[in-house]
């Protein structure tokens, strides 16, 4: 019989190691290749995921399901490391033309409509498993303008002020814009939604599955459905907007992990206010 021998610190050194950066990435995009290709034939389809020639553009592989195409960055980052941001192509970023409409961008603004993927990387457990998480324009606009609520409990004491993941958003939406379509802006973990599996993650890429969320109630509700700052939306909201707004949020927050006691979900949709019924 082998000995139970517990290599995961063989697995945390080797991923740790610079050498062997290019090897790690390999690795896990194959992992993430392997687990949405599974789960895109979970849903009856082949996906289809092609990477650049040259990476030169902002963005690692471009992914199709039959009906869409999609580019986005890949950020592989061990689950120890003390990372909290990264830096993405703004061009990636900013919305494509048609979609650039409904937040009145003009065409000159408009760029690649990507997203990033953020695959964390357990090198405290010899398995190796890794944790998906993602965020695009729509998912940081969506934070900005408070149709997920985060739920992070803010603790006050000594050291820097916690900085609210809706402020974060306003701030990064505004580095966005500024920046020029080939220049790196710097996005925050507090924008990312982690995501409970790949199907979790195919359908927050846009891609198609049985569940899901209707990516367009957050362009269609952008400057129409106003939410206060503690998630409350107005009362006099239009009811076809904030009612498929609500019902598409509540189920991209599904896509998180289930809550626990000691790890609570990080968003939720906000809490739809109506109008007591008149007479």
């Amino acid at each position: 019989m082998e000995p139970n021998l517990d290599k995961s610190e063989n697995l945390r050194n080797f991923f740790a190691a610079p050498v062997n950066q290019t090897t790690r990435e390999r690795i896990f995009f194959s992992r993430l290749s392997f687990d949405l290709k599974i789960a895109a034939a979970r849903n009856g389809y082949h996906l289809h995921l092609y990477e650049p020639d040259v990476d030169r553009d902002g963005f690692d592989i471009v992914v199709e399901d039959e009906d869409v195409s999609r580019w986005f960055q890949t950020k592989a980052v061990l689950a120890s490391a003390a990372t909290t941001s990264w830096e993405i192509n703004a061009g990636l970023l900013w919305p494509t033309v048609d979609v650039g409409e409904k937040y009145f961008r003009d065409p000159v603004q408009c760029g690649r409509g990507g997203g990033v993927i953020l695959i964390e990387i357990d090198d405290t457990d010899q398995a190796g498993n890794v944790v998906y998480s993602y965020t695009d324009y729509d998912i940081i606009t969506a934070i900005a303008e408070g149709f997920l609520t985060e739920q992070i409990a803010i603790k006050n004491g000594p050291g820097r002020p916690y900085k609210p993941a809706r402020l974060e958003a306003t701030e990064t939406l505004k580095l966005i814009h500024a920046s020029d379509r080939d220049k790196k802006v710097w996005v925050s973990r507090k924008l990312f939604i982690e995501m409970s599996s790949a199907d979790a993650l195919l359908s927050a890429m846009g891609m198609r599955t049985d569940n899901n969320y209707g990516i367009f109630t957050i362009r269609n509700s952008f400057r129409e459905v106003s939410i206060d700052e503690v998630g409350n939306s107005a009362a006099n909201a239009d009811i076809a907007l904030v009612s498929a707004l609500h019902y598409h949020m509540t189920i991209l927050a599904g896509y998180q992990p289930t809550a626990t006691e000691s790890k609570p979900e990080r968003f939720k949709s906000f809490t739809w206010v109506k109008l007591p019924p008149s007479g």
